[in-house]
């Protein structure tokens, strides 16, 4: 542990430290990673004389490397806590970044840039996002919305501040100062404590626990002026003896706090030792025998044992249980035709969302002939629309209506977008259809999480949401480098159109399942509809 964890409740005001930390994280990992990636495609082609579709490459895995190695963060989070992964990441991506300003080979920049940067990205992302339920409770929904600023800001930030970095720095020096702000990543981890109940003083601990075994107050003299006969005293320590066992079976139903019973059952031992020996203090004038006194306390340990031995069985059950229920619940969400078509959609509308940030900058700079400010500013532009496409959607979260719906309407928003984009033949233009794109874009982000809420509920929202970010890396991989390289051997124009009509495939796989939920609310309607009909008829 680096510092001592404080006493914290929810919701109290260290939380909001900690949605602070949480947003500036996001705004320097998530925005840095979807904010320079296009900057970086022009960059590269230039430092390491590559052309497009080797360029395009690196930012392709540096992204799909941080989608992923999303369920890997997970296990690392359920393994070492969110704190340790927030800080694995931190090294991880100070090491990618900052390495990469020494690479004299593209592949290097892949590899350390590409894959050990993108492990950090991705660890980090993973560990700011599931902080914050442990801080929050009444207000979570509002932090949750507020952490998503950060990523947004660093889209429109980051083109712009990295941009000017590689003009007056130069592509080395870049790099080693991009790096130094990620410690921001370790230090968020070092504050991640998770909040600890408030526990009494062990003095007190202590008086709770004389006040439970009253015999236990008074020493030895409680035993002296007890009847001189060692059967009594025997009765005292058989029913310290039988409190230990209640004890035991009572906590050995309490499997996650095995820890904790193995503290009690030990502090009881030390109870039936200190009756031991007032038995003994008090039994030099009575003259008791010790084959009884004995015997006891060999059936006291032995109840102990036992008791722990339960204790364990029963954790080792519980275990198998979660194993088996966590399969279970995996084996019935795959087993569900609209989960597979929810991933297809994921991996087509992916493709846009990551392909458009490579593409576009590019076509921007080698058609219309934009200068690099000018594009930059391009994607601040798309990251302002993002924001706005954010604020749209969570305006209308207190509206009642199918938010699959919106889905659909949002990704072939945004996939429309990028089949115009190519068409623009003036700035305007391009910035217009940019600002669709980042409303769509924004707006399908936003309510990703709602449409996994939608399909399974929220015993298994984790699986679906797993699924749905592993997609997205598998899209991004694979779909990619196929659009880039239609956009080295057809232009730029057929590029962007291919990723466009891409994300409009990703909305026609989910229209199945919208189609089903329509035609089952128009049956349920008439339903009800038809059950008025009969009791108004009863009635009169």
């Amino acid at each position: 542990m680096f510092c001592k964890k404080p006493q914290l409740m929810k919701d109290s005001g260290y939380a909001w430290i900690v949605l602070l930390l949480t947003s500036l994280s996001q705004f320097i990992h998530l925005g840095f990673s979807f904010g320079v990636v296009g900057n970086l495609t022009i960059v590269h082609q230039r430092v390491f004389g590559i052309d497009l579709r080797y360029s395009s490459v690196i930012g392709s895995v540096h992204i799909g490397t941080l989608m992923l190695f999303g369920p890997v963060a997970a296990v690392l989070i359920k393994k070492i806590g969110c704190r340790f992964t927030q800080i694995f990441g931190g090294i991880c991506v100070i090491l990618g970044v900052g390495l990469s300003a020494a690479a004299t080979q593209p592949w290097h920049v892949i590899v350390l840039f590409g894959v050990l940067a993108g492990i950090g990205m991705s660890s980090c992302y993973s560990a700011t996002s599931q902080i914050l339920p442990h801080y929050f409770d009444r207000y979570k929904y509002l932090a949750f919305s507020l952490s998503r600023v950060g990523n947004f800001l660093g889209i429109v930030l980051w083109p712009i501040i990295s941009n000017s970095l590689f003009h007056s720095l130069g592509y080395s020096h870049a790099m080693a100062s991009l790096c130094s702000v990620h410690v921001v990543h370790i230090i968020a981890g070092i504050l991640f404590f998770e909040p600890q109940t408030p526990t009494l003083p062990k003095s007190i601990r202590s008086q709770e626990k004389i006040s439970e075994y009253p015999e236990l107050s008074t020493g030895g003299k409680n035993v002296s002026t007890e009847d001189p006969n060692v059967s009594t005293v025997s009765q005292n320590v058989s029913t310290v003896s039988q409190n230990v066992s209640t004890e035991d079976q009572n906590v050995s139903t309490v499997s996650q706090n095995v820890s904790t019973v193995s503290q009690n059952v030990s502090t009881e031992d030390q109870n039936v030792s200190t009756v031991s020996q007032n038995v003994s203090a008090g039994s030099q004038n009575q003259h008791p025998n010790p084959e009884v006194v004995l015997k006891d306390v060999s059936t006291v340990s032995l109840s102990t044992m036992t008791s722990t031995a339960e204790i364990l069985e029963s954790k080792s059950k519980l275990k198998e249980d979660n194993s088996r229920n966590l399969k279970d619940e995996f084996l019935a969400v795959v087993k569900l035709p609209k989960i597979w078509l929810l991933v297809l959609n994921s991996v087509l509308w992916s493709v846009n969302s990551s392909g458009y940030l490579i593409l576009a900058s590019d076509y921007s700079v080698e058609v219309i002939g934009l200068s690099t400010d000018e594009a930059a500013l391009g994607i601040t532009v798309l990251g302002v629309a993002k924001v706005v496409g954010c604020l749209l959607t969570v305006l209308t979260s207190s509206l009642s209506f199918d938010r699959l719906i919106l889905h659909f309407f949002t990704v072939i928003v945004f996939g429309v977008s990028s089949i115009i984009t190519p068409f623009s033949i003036t700035k305007t233009m391009y910035y217009t259809m940019t600002a669709f794109w980042g409303i769509g874009a924004g707006a399908t982000l936003t309510n990703l999480l709602a449409i996994s809420h939608d399909f399974c509920g929220a015993h298994q929202l984790y699986l679906v949401f797993g699924l749905q970010m592993m997609a997205q890396g598998i899209g991004t991989l694979t779909l990619i480098p196929a659009a880039t390289s239609i956009a080295k051997e057809a232009g730029e124009r057929f590029g962007l159109i291919f990723i466009g009509c891409c994300g409009i495939l990703g909305s026609v796989a989910i229209l199945p399942v919208i189609i089903n939920k329509l035609r089952e609310s128009r049956i349920t309607f008439k339903r009800q509809l038809s059950e008025q009909t009969v009791t108004t008829i009863s009635s009169s």
